[in-house]
């Protein structure tokens, strides 16, 4: 009988995100192969908020965040580590990292961190990152989903010794070219097939780039924006944007669109939605920021300037290019080759 290692995943919570969907992904798909996960999150999450992703996984939800509380909520995570006697224990996000090192304290198990981000704001995370940098240097290993991730926490005092780099994975069943469904939805979103149409997605955060954006498409009248994400509903934009919230139909948004901005200040590793629109054969235009530029390789468009009348000069130049049928599919395949959730779930188990 072959022996199903056993993992647990601790993380932040089980909200709508793009850690937060990775870790799904990761999990789905380690199930399949010969792992047997347990997801414990840090928080308990409203029904409605829950990301569906997580539907048929084991979740876990102990609630870390009452002070009052916190004593009882690691006896009760310990707890359930102990009964699911885990090979692996893998830390997701900095919380996650050192919940997973303070669970794993005289179990005999592997002790893994991940690490989702990259310059992160000091005065926000600082602590944290100190914190996880010295019980990294405990851990068995670190997993970082980027280059720049794992750089700049080298420079945060983490070991380059046990670092490894392991890209997100991006679900090609999910997110394909259809630009059928594209052009019924450009309808329902009121766009004009004869104005371009530029995405951006990210939910209403500091580290995000909206104000900037919104600054852009001031300057460009001509063009009509969507801003998708958590909290975008409620900004003040111009006429010309068009802020949705929280959509559950991406794909079919990516592929109603000529352009995807991905503009943030700080912080982001691997921006799933560059990958995500890339394989909707929807080209991306993004700043240096994480590994954004890696992932778009030669298949986008590359901002070297943070102003926004730099940034709008550019793009009324790039809505200008007309793409190609060819261009779509080798944007796709490039998304495919090198972002496949099967290569993350291949180098996790590995």
């Amino acid at each position: 009988m072959v022996h199903k290692k056993k993992i647990v995943f601790i993380t932040p919570g089980v909200e709508t995100g793009g850690a937060e969907k990775q870790l799904a992904l990761l999990a789905t798909g380690l199930s399949h192969t010969g792992f047997v996960p347990l997801i414990i999150a840090l928080s308990q999450t409203k029904k409605h908020q829950r990301l569906s992703d997580f539907d048929g996984l084991q979740v876990v939800e102990i609630n870390c965040r009452k002070l009052s509380r916190f004593a009882s909520a690691i006896w009760k995570i310990r707890r359930a580590v102990k009964d699911h006697k885990p090979d692996i224990i893998q830390g997701w996000m900095y919380a996650g990292n050192i919940m997973a090192s303070i669970a794993g304290v005289g179990i005999d198990s592997q002790v893994y961190h991940s690490l989702r981000a990259s310059n992160m704001d000091a005065k926000r995370y600082g602590r944290m990152i100190r914190l996880n940098s010295f019980l990294s240097g405990h851990a068995d290993g670190v997993i970082a989903n980027s280059q720049v991730g794992a750089d700049f926490h080298i420079t945060c005092g983490f070991s380059a010794d046990n670092i490894s780099i392991i890209p997100n994975g991006i679900d090609t069943d999910k997110f394909f070219p259809d630009k059928k469904s594209g052009a019924i939805t450009r309808q329902k979103l009121g766009a004009k097939d004869d104005v371009p149409l530029v995405l951006y997605v990210a939910r209403v955060d500091p580290m995000k780039g909206h104000q900037t954006v919104i600054s852009v498409a001031k300057l460009c009248p001509d063009i009509q924006f969507i801003f998708a994400g958590k909290g975008t509903e409620a900004l003040e934009v111009p006429k010309n944007v068009l802020g949705l919230g929280v959509r559950h139909d991406m794909p079919k948004i990516y592929n109603a669109c000529d352009w995807v901005l991905n503009i943030s200040k700080f912080g982001e590793g691997f921006p799933n939605v560059i990958g995500e629109a890339m394989a909707c054969g929807t080209p991306v235009c993004a700043n240096d920021v994480g590994d954004s530029w890696r992932i778009i390789g030669d298949h986008g468009y590359k901002i070297r300037t943070g102003r926004p009348e730099g940034i709008a000069e550019e793009l009324r130049t790039l809505v200008k290019i007309h793409s190609s049928q060819k261009k779509e599919k080798l944007c796709a395949f490039h998304i495919s080759k090198h972002f496949s959730i099967a290569k993350m779930i291949s180098s996790y188990s590995s």
